[in-house]
């Protein structure tokens, strides 16, 4: 069976895909990694970046001696798999992304930042501080939140993906959109489609950016679709 490494958002773990996982079991092997200094290596985040992230993939890839695996990667996480496909083509066959934000600049920066106070968090959002402990213990919540706020401030600076880094990735990419997501944009997205070299779009129904609001089910058949194709392998 092929194998497919799942990616996730900033902020979460690898929790957030144990539907997806269930569902695409018969099909695929899952390859699950937290980032590191999320989830369970939440005490690590010495290379708390998009490019730190994707080396650490690339480690994670010759570990486990994946050769040319597919990758699924929501919001950051679909960045980062970008991002490793543009330093380390061969070792991915295609990927697809979920609600994966181009756009960035101070301005879309400093409005995510303004979000990521710690002490705001708790005031207006305890629910969410809660998930936060729970997924990457009590400790180690506000500096994930510190370290995501830092590293959005140098995305909004020096986005890692330029149009010219676009233009270099040959691996077939699939781009989803939910149609309700209010972070990532059609235009941004139809941009980045447009300057990779082989990426195709599509947009899905009823669907809000929040991993938690997607409906696994309809992910599982354009993922698996997409990553069966001759060219995406």
């Amino acid at each position: 069976m092929k194998h497919l490494i799942l990616l996730h958002g900033a902020l979460s773990s690898s929790a957030q895909f144990n539907e997806l996982k269930t569902l695409l079991a018969d099909h695929v092997i899952c390859h699950t990694p937290d980032f590191q200094g999320h989830g369970k290596n939440a005490g690590d985040g010495d290379e708390f970046s998009i490019e730190g992230f994707a080396h650490q993939i690339h480690d994670y890839c010759n570990k486990m001696e994946l050769d040319e695996a597919a990758i699924f990667g929501y919001s950051m996480g679909g960045y980062v798999a970008l991002c490793l496909a543009r330093h380390q083509p061969d070792l991915v066959s295609s990927i697809v992304t979920l609600g994966t934000k181009f756009d960035w600049t101070s301005e879309h920066a400093t409005r995510e930042i303004q979000r990521l106070d710690p002490y705001k968090m708790e005031q207006k959002v305890p629910e969410f501080i809660t998930e936060l402990k729970e997924l990457h213990g009590e400790e180690n919540w506000k500096p994930i939140v510190e370290k995501t706020a830092r590293m959005l401030k140098e995305m909004g600076e020096q986005p890692v993906l330029q149009e010219s880094d676009l233009a270099l990735i040959r691996n077939p990419v699939l781009l989803m959109l939910g149609d309700e997501d209010t972070m990532v944009s059609t235009k941004e997205t139809e941009w980045a489609a447009e300057h990779l070299a082989n990426a195709s779009m599509q947009v899905l129904s009823e669907t809000p950016h929040p991993f938690n609001k997607v409906e696994s089910d309809k992910l599982v058949k354009p993922l698996l679709k997409f990553i069966s194709q001759p060219s995406a392998g």
